[in-house]
């Protein structure tokens, strides 16, 4: 697998697989900026780019907040590393998340999709 720098260290084969479906499924403006956070009626929105973002990355570690929020961009979001653990937190509450529990360093913390989310992304055509 690749290293492709700080950003992120996942295999090469899921960053690829994240940005041909973000580019086919959700294309963007790549003339604007991304958003740089989230008037109310974009939280669903954001949510559903996380949601997706996880699902594509079907693996039993998750990510972490700042590869999530970094994976986010490619739908046309910015957010700071705290507003996307916001978001999880509330995703987690909701059901359609789960934190992956850590046994060595909780500071890492890191999220993954679960079966209700996977439905609701199946329910609303995603």
């Amino acid at each position: 697998a690749k290293y492709l720098g700080k950003a992120a260290a996942l295999p090469y084969q899921i960053l690829v697989g994240l940005r041909c479906r973000a580019a086919h499924e959700f294309p963007i403006n790549t003339n604007s900026p991304p958003t740089s956070m989230i008037p109310i009626e974009k939280f669903e929105l954001f949510d559903n780019a996380l949601l997706r973002v996880l699902d594509a990355n079907n693996t039993q570690w998750g990510l972490q907040a700042p590869a999530l929020a970094m994976f986010t961009h490619e739908y046309g979001f910015g957010p700071t590393t705290n507003e996307t653990i916001s978001r999880l937190e509330y995703l987690t509450g909701k059901g359609m998340v789960e934190e992956v529990p850590k046994m060595l360093s909780k500071a890492n913390r890191a999220w993954k999709i679960t079966s209700a989310g996977r439905r609701y992304l199946d329910e609303h055509g995603f």
